[in-house]
């Protein structure tokens, strides 16, 4: 029981919940060059793309409905299966208008053995829905939705919606709730609030760009995020593979638990590089926390400039701006660590559990405590320096799959030979 959506806000998302009975199809998630997509195992030994996008925008999905007598299979010249038409779509050999002509100069059926509605979107957030037998519909508003029943005919299918399956109508209220600002987050919480089975499916477009982001770094794990995908704040800068894990509230919250009084008027920055552990309940506190010091009062009057007259303009006077967090690569930041406006960790450091972080912590150096102290270096220095040069984090990923034995178990024989590109 699937459910595939469009959203055209700021940016275009469209999301889809792959739910299926594992027993009956057997699938493979499977990336090319210039598609991605959830590979169906057919009678004829190869793993459609029924399910998926391709990097020139084109997103589509089929989907089980209850069928009808109208929309069988048949044999002949003029008839195109919705299967056909949708896996044609997504390796990119139809475009969006290319396949509004053939539907309508030809008569769209079921796959021989199997009853499919189908949903198409491009880059533009145009949508078709496509139901054999039933007809289709093109469509570009602020959203579109389906699910297991028909969206054109609904009274075909109602007598076949299963007891208590009201994904449509819950998802329905929850993308009628959203204006412009519709976020990665926004669709993971609503794919998350209808799912019935493991995989999730995000793509988002801005300014012409496809992004398709890979949220959960393993199965059956939804605790751990890439963090990269799931950040929308521009002032907030995550690279490759950095990942947080939270085992009490929604990971994908993490802008909104996690980096604190960090507002826009300070255009303040959270820097974040590539391949650093972020442990549960980790904080970032931003400048505006720092009630200013240097006046007699710590009160903020600034901040309530109508109570006391003073002028907007001069807002940010009500705090110490002391800059950016800056976080290198390869850190591990442990759970409930603070790190404070101003700190830049380096490389491959470790913050401990429920540390304070007030100043600067050089690379491949573990601090703990309140406020947090150096405790020792990792690893000798002419080591650090070695890792420092190479970069390791900065490979492509088929390098340090290479080489992943001898970064594991710290062997810089295996390569302090090579550069970094």
């Amino acid at each position: 029981m699937c459910t595939r959506f469009v959203y055209n806000g700021d940016d275009m998302i469209t999301g889809f919940n792959f739910d299926i009975d594992l027993a009956v199809w057997k699938h493979r998630v499977i990336k090319k060059k210039e598609r991605f997509y959830i590979g169906i195992l057919r009678p004829d030994g190869m793993y459609h793309s029924y399910h998926g996008v391709n990097k020139n925008g084109n997103v589509g999905t089929l989907l089980y409905v209850h069928g009808n007598s109208k929309g069988v299979y048949q044999n002949k010249r003029n008839c195109i299966t919705v299967a056909d038409l949708t896996e044609r779509f997504i390796e990119g050999c139809l475009s969006f208008d290319d396949v509004l002509e053939v539907i309508k100069l030809n008569k769209i059926t079921y796959a021989p053995d199997a009853t499919m509605q189908a949903m198409l979107s491009d880059i533009n957030g145009r949508v078709l829905i496509i139901e054999p037998g039933i007809g289709w519909c093109e469509e570009r508003k602020r959203y579109s939705l389906i699910t297991n029943y028909s969206v054109l005919k609904p009274e075909s299918t109602k007598e076949f919606v299963v007891l208590g399956d009201d994904r449509y109508q819950r998802a329905l209220e929850q993308l009628d709730k959203y204006g412009s600002e519709f976020s990665v987050s926004d669709a993971f919480n609503l794919l998350k609030s209808v799912r019935q089975e493991e995989i999730d499916f995000q793509l988002g477009s801005r300014e012409g760009a496809i992004i398709l982001k890979k949220i959960y770094p393993r199965s059956n794990d939804r605790e751990t995020i890439y963090l990269k995908s799931v950040v929308n704040n521009p002032n907030i800068i995550v690279g490759d593979y950095t990942m947080y894990n939270d085992f009490v509230n929604e990971p994908m919250d993490f802008e909104r638990n996690n980096v604190l009084y960090q507002y826009p008027i300070n255009q303040d920055k959270l820097i974040i590089g590539k391949f650093c552990s972020i442990a549960c309940g980790a904080k970032f506190i931003f400048n505006s926390a720092n009630h200013k010091l240097s006046s007699f009062s710590t009160y903020p009057f600034p901040i309530f400039f109508e109570e006391w007259g003073l002028n907007v303009k001069d807002i940010t006077a009500a705090w110490d701006n002391k800059g950016d967090i800056v976080i290198g690569n390869d850190v591990w930041i442990g759970h409930e660590a603070v790190i404070l406006s101003g700190v830049s960790i380096g490389d491959g450091a470790v913050i401990g559990t429920r540390a304070v972080v007030t100043k600067d912590v050089p690379p491949y150096t573990i601090v703990g405590g309140v406020p947090a102290k150096p405790i020792r270096k990792r690893f000798q220095r002419e080591i650090v320096d070695t890792l420092l040069k190479i970069k390791w984090w900065d490979w492509p990923k088929d390098r340090i799959a290479h080489y992943l034995t001898d970064i594991q178990s710290g062997n810089i024989e295996g390569i302090k030979h090579l550069g970094n590109f």
